[in-house]
C-alpha cells in the first residue's frame, strides 16, 4: 500500500467475477481497453482444439485503489516493458516497469484483454480479462 500513503483513504478492492461470452461492452464504464496484440493479428486462441467445445467464459480479476491516480499521459506509458507511468515512480515506490507489462502478456495468453480506469487524485483500477471455456466439455489429452 506504498502507494497509497499520502493518501487519506487508503484503499484497495480486489474483485473476481465470470461472465459466459466476452463481455467488454457491459464492463466499458470508463476503462480503456487495450487493443490485443494477438487479437490485432486475426488470432482467437480459444478456437484452439485444446481449448475444447465448451461455450465461451469470460474471467475478470480487477484491482481498485485510492492511490494518487494517474493523468492522460501516464496511462498511455502504462503495460511497456520497463516502463513506469512517471519518472518519480520508480524513485518514491521503487520497481522495475516489469509487472504491468507481464500482466498484459499473460493476459494476451490466455486469449484476454487488460485495460485502466483512473483519474489523478482518484484512484485506479486494472482489470484483466481472460478467455476461457465451459470446463464440462474440455478436450484434455
Amino acid at each position: 500500500m506504498k502507494f497509497t500513503r499520502a493518501e487519506s483513504r487508503r484503499e484497495i478492492t480486489v474483485v473476481v467475477e465470470a461472465y459466459t461470452g466476452t463481455p467488454l461492452e457491459e464492463l466499458s464504464g470508463g476503462i480503456e481497453w487495450f487493443p490485443s496484440r494477438s487479437e490485432s493479428q486475426g488470432k482467437d486462441l480459444t478456437l484452439g482444439e485444446e481449448w475444447g467445445d465448451g461455450g465461451p467464459l469470460s474471467l475478470l480479476f480487477a484491482v481498485q485503489d485510492t492511490g494518487r491516480g494517474l493523468t492522460i499521459e501516464e496511462k498511455a506509458r502504462l503495460f511497456r516493458k520497463f516502463s513506469q507511468a512517471s519518472p518519480r515512480t520508480h524513485i518514491e515506490y521503487g520497481g522495475s516497469g516489469l509487472g504491468l507489462f507481464i500482466s498484459r502478456e499473460l493476459t494476451e495468453l490466455h486469449g484476454g484483454q487488460i485495460g485502466v480506469a483512473s483519474e489523478a487524485g482518484v484512484g485506479s483500477e486494472a482489470p484483466s480479462l481472460f478467455l476461457a471455456k465451459d470446463a464440462n466439455r474440455l478436450n484434455l489429452v
